[in-house]
């Protein structure tokens, strides 16, 4: 390798190392690690049979938000098929147990089951870093790995995603703050 090689390799390297530090203060680390234990559990984890290669068991929407605080300046809806439905903020703080709300428990369901239908609009990914982004992007996950899709309102399948993930998101700004834990 030559000296223009490792400059511009040594260039990269500085480039990647700043997106990490601009990450680091835009979102707290408590919300990078609730973020990626959801995306990392698996079906055992969970003590769930998947049937189908189409069965998704965990979707993960990282939503940006406009906001002038800092810390909350996007937030991830993740669901677990049938158990947990949360919602991380940047900051850190959590909402936990919102599926005991009917309502936010039948949006989920109908999203983990009719999501299925956009998985071969997808693409596979095995990386599922957190990077900003104006679009929501969404993870869904099957037993046959996980999904990946940074959603344009504009396309057919993605504005199909992002009403089931509207649905819930709804249900939750209806559900009594005092029926749920916030873990901060």
């Amino acid at each position: 390798m030559g000296l223009f090689g490792k400059k511009k390799k040594e260039e990269q390297k500085e480039e990647v190392q700043k997106k990490e530090n601009a990450v680091a203060t835009e979102v707290s680390g408590k919300y990078l690690m609730y973020r990626q234990q959801i995306l990392d559990a698996t079906s055992q984890d969970i003590n769930i049979t998947l049937n189908r290669d189409d069965q998704i068991y965990i979707a993960v929407f990282d939503i940006p938000d406009e906001s002038g605080v800092v810390g909350l300046n996007t937030k991830t809806l993740g669901l677990v098929f049938s158990l947990n439905t949360n919602l991380y903020f940047a900051n850190g703080m959590v909402w936990a147990g919102l599926e005991s709300n009917p309502a936010v428990m039948e949006a989920m369901m109908s999203l983990m089951v009719s999501a299925a239908q956009v998985l071969d609009k997808m693409q596979p990914v095995n990386r599922t870093d957190y990077y900003n982004s104006k679009n929501v992007r969404v993870y869904l996950k099957t037993r046959t790995g996980t999904h990946f899709k940074e959603l344009d309102p504009k396309v057919r399948e993605d504005a199909f995603l992002l009403m089931l993930m509207n649905r819930v998101i709804s249900a939750i700004a209806d559900t009594p703050k005092d029926t749920f834990r916030i873990v901060v």
